[in-house]
């Protein structure tokens, strides 16, 4: 592995409009060397006009959002899932963890296939198999055939994400790309609001199989509307790379260590996050709190709401602090230290204003998105899909890893007339907050070795 330490990264300046969407005139020079050594040589694609960005955004941003609704809907129906399947903790937590086990097993084929053929057909196609997938979990009758389905779900929304990121590289300059990656987030927040409140309120119309079916169409209606209306961009270069070629630009990015000290510490702040959110948050507020399923669906609405706030706040955020001389590096470790924070206090047995710091963790873990533009920085556009497909996979794994660890946890302090002992969710999420505080260590002196160059620089004048 390249070990060397993180190239520093200025704040991004403003691309100017005569240079075309793919150029990175603000990317360091240095970090550029540094990011793409030993990546073959790839050429870059012409220059494009611009589409109006709605053109762009709005039909990648409707995928986002359904994709977070598939990822955080087991929380709201999983009391359904026990009662008609008699799940114990490990077993839902198998169930619910299969779309993450998929969606993290897809991302790297997933990346070389949209650097070789465009995020266009690659998300279109994909969202007709979650179309497919939420369909079979409407007709499932057994564990088996629900543990597939929700396999072909996450393999149907893994490239929901990284295709839009991947859109707005290629069509838009690197200073608005944290902007538009927040709001891109933010709609997935939306999503995964809509998988509270609004889908209880759903399942008082209907039972979680017709609210599958529902999801089954407007997953085909995404694939449609993502193929209509994103334009169409030619790759050539990456038309032209063998897969060797794509492989060794991978094996780039993987090796990189400076790839890795960012990426930890997204892993182990995004990734628990989405599997406390999607599912234990829920079981918390019922054994720990003692909230009944409605209560717990509206304060799982006002999480759902924090979250939709980060990702909007942090892009932007981090994009003012850097043209104020704060690096992102600094801005993103130090918000993610926090949420670990809160976690913490949570593992404690700090009950008072629980809700409270439930919602600060969910809105500061947001900020571990800024991860993919700092990494945007590092790395030349020619492997945009690769490093986010890296990025993305490490961090569903992380999300694997910790909803299928959880359940069996939560099984050990099984209480006799249902539910857990709050130790035993003390017991999980005090695990989580070491692993989080161990990578804010690991990139620490990177964040120091950054703040030292701009004192430098800023005394040279």
């Amino acid at each position: 592995m390249n070990n060397a330490p993180i190239t520093p990264a200025g704040a991004p300046v403003a691309t100017p409009s005569t240079n075309p969407p793919d150029s990175r005139p603000d990317l360091p020079e240095v970090g550029m060397r540094a990011a793409s050594s030993g990546a073959p040589s790839e050429r870059q694609p012409t220059p494009y006009v611009s589409p109006p960005l709605a053109q762009v955004f709005l039909p990648l941003a409707a995928g986002y959002f359904l994709s977070y609704l598939f990822r955080n809907i087991n929380a709201t129906i999983f009391r359904d899932l026990v009662t008609d399947l008699g799940l114990q903790a490990s077993a839902l937590g198998l169930l619910t963890g299969a779309y993450l086990f998929v969606f993290a097993a897809a991302q790297m084929p997933v990346g070389l296939l949209l650097d070789r053929y465009g995020p266009r057909a690659v998300n279109a196609g994909l969202f007709l198999v979650a179309g497919l997938g939420a369909l079979g979990f409407a007709l499932g009758q057994t564990v088996t055939q629900l543990l597939l389905a929700r396999a072909l779900i996450g393999f149907g929304v893994a490239a929901g994400l990284m295709a839009a990121m991947q859109s707005f590289t290629l069509w838009f300059p690197i200073s608005r790309l944290a902007t538009l990656n927040g709001f891109l987030m933010a709609l997935g927040g939306l999503g995964a609001m809509a998988a509270t409140a609004p889908a209880e309120a759903v399942l008082r119309l209907t039972d979680w199989r017709g609210l599958f079916f529902g999801l089954a169409v407007l997953s085909v209606l995404v694939s449609a509307a993502v193929w209509v209306f994103v334009p169409r961009r030619e790759v050539e270069a990456a038309n032209q790379v063998s897969v060797g070629r794509l492989l060794a630009g991978l094996w780039s990015v993987l090796s990189n260590g400076g790839f890795w000290r960012i990426t930890a510490l997204a892993c182990t702040t995004l990734g628990p996050a989405i599997a406390l959110q999607g599912l234990w948050i829920g079981p918390w507020m019922r054994d720990v709190l003692g909230l009944d399923r409605t209560d717990a669906a509206q304060a799982m609405f006002g999480l759902t709401v924090a979250l939709t706030i980060g990702f909007l706040l942090w892009g932007k955020l981090a994009d003012s602090l850097a043209a104020r001389g704060i690096p992102m590096i600094l801005t993103y470790t130090a918000a993610c230290a926090t949420s670990g924070l809160m976690l913490a206090l949570l593992a404690a047995g700090v009950t008072h204003g629980a809700i409270v710091l439930w919602a600060i963790y969910i809105l500061t873990i947001t900020s571990a998105v800024l991860g993919y533009p700092l990494l945007a920085q590092r790395f030349p556009p020619a492997l945009t899909g690769r490093v986010n497909a890296s990025l993305n996979m490490s961090t569903f794994v992380a999300a694997f890893i910790a909803q299928t660890a959880i359940g069996p946890v939560l099984d050990h302090y099984a209480l006799p007339g249902g539910g857990y002992e709050a130790r035993g969710y003390t017991t999980a999420f005090t695990v989580v907050v070491i692993c989080q505080a161990l990578a804010v260590l690991i990139l620490l002196p990177a964040v120091r070795a950054e703040l030292r160059v701009r004192r430098v620089a800023a005394a040279r004048g």
